[in-house]
């Protein structure tokens, strides 16, 4: 689950790369989210490579950002609590 300053992010940078076909830099990442700062701008998309959202290109420096997941999932995301252990079916019987 994101917070509203990581959907905030993740939703400029996929809305960014649409329009020019690259991600944008940290400062234009930083200035589009309303925020002055590149440090919390990385930090943000930090965050968002950590939770799978993005990934870092190895090959480019600067505009090494990748999208990973679709932004109509992201939106409708549902945590996992755990799993449910099922045994095996019983026969039902009935009586007459």
């Amino acid at each position: 689950m994101l917070t509203r300053k990581q959907q905030q992010t993740y939703e400029f940078i996929a809305k960014y790369y649409k329009k020019f076909g690259e991600p944008p830099l940290l400062r234009q990442i930083a200035k589009g989210i309303g925020i002055k700062s590149k440090g919390v701008a990385h930090r943000y998309v930090e965050a968002l490579q950590a939770k799978g959202y993005l990934q870092k290109s190895s090959k480019q420096r600067w505009r090494g950002l990748k999208i990973a997941k679709n932004e109509a999932v992201s939106k409708h995301e549902v945590p996992l609590l755990g799993l449910i252990a099922a045994g095996q079916p019983l026969e039902a019987l009935v009586d007459n």
